[in-house]
């Protein structure tokens, strides 16, 4: 019979210099998650960036936030986050806020930068879940009325295109967004969806649910149209997860 000391020499033990290195490695990653919270909540209170948000109490998710590309004089801020999807390598679509009235700043001050990010993240289908136009919910960022064109910065958008579906639940826009870069101008198109009778109510459904399943296949009908370029669906707050996957505020 072997002994308890001769069964226990065959067990292989661990590194101490090893174990003392991954410890080191896991309290390193902890340090590294902590500060970059603290460095991501510390940029949405600061003042300027408080006042392009709808809430000074919803800040942006702590991962994937949505930053712009260094431009001079202006902000890199836009209240929006990129939900990572199942659809492959780099696959995700943006949620974000939407242009604000703001008084305390120029209109053109979160307009500019949604239109931006639109812009750098080679967004093709917007969804709107507010009352466009509305004074304490979105600032308007084109034209409603078709062939007419809206001017912010550098950016010029037309509304090539206007339509409802049968039930009146949503209106379709499709805009040429244009930017002058240098003696150059680039042009794109967006796909624009805004839903009519959207409610944040948990008390009810969002939408009846045959308005909702003929929105989603409209919307992911425009999708398939150009699959390698973003989707923004954008709300009150920036925090709503609805055409993929379905989901709740």
């Amino acid at each position: 019979m072997e002994s308890e000391e001769g069964a226990q020499r065959r067990v292989k033990g661990r590194s101490l210099v090893a174990f003392a290195k991954m410890r080191n490695i896991e309290i390193e990653k902890e340090h590294a998650d902590l500060t970059a919270n603290e460095r991501h909540f510390v940029r949405f209170f600061e003042a300027d960036n408080m006042n392009r948000s709808q809430y000074d109490n919803v800040p942006l998710y702590d991962k994937d936030a949505v930053r712009l590309l260094p431009c001079s004089g202006v902000s890199d801020f836009v209240h929006a986050s990129k939900v990572i999807t199942s659809g492959g390598e780099g696959g995700y679509y943006i949620i974000a806020q939407t242009p604000l009235v703001n008084p305390s700043k120029p209109r053109i001050d979160t307009q500019y930068n949604w239109l931006r990010m639109l812009w750098e993240f080679n967004v093709y289908v917007a969804v709107c879940l507010v009352n466009l136009g509305h004074e304490s919910e979105c600032d308007y960022y084109f034209n409603r009325s078709k062939g007419e064109t809206y001017k912010v910065n550098n950016f010029e958008i037309t509304t090539l295109d206007v339509g409802t579906d049968v039930n009146w639940s949503w209106t379709y826009y499709r805009l040429k967004i244009s930017r002058k870069e240098g003696k150059k101008r680039y042009e794109r198109v967006i796909q624009l969806v805004v839903c009519r009778n959207w409610t944040d109510d948990p008390r009810f459904s969002p939408m009846n649910y045959r308005d909702l399943s003929d929105l989603l296949n409209f919307v992911w009908s425009l999708e398939n149209d150009s699959a390698s370029q973003r989707r923004a669906q954008h709300g009150a707050v920036g925090e709503r997860s609805v055409l993929h996957p379905f989901g709740s505020q």
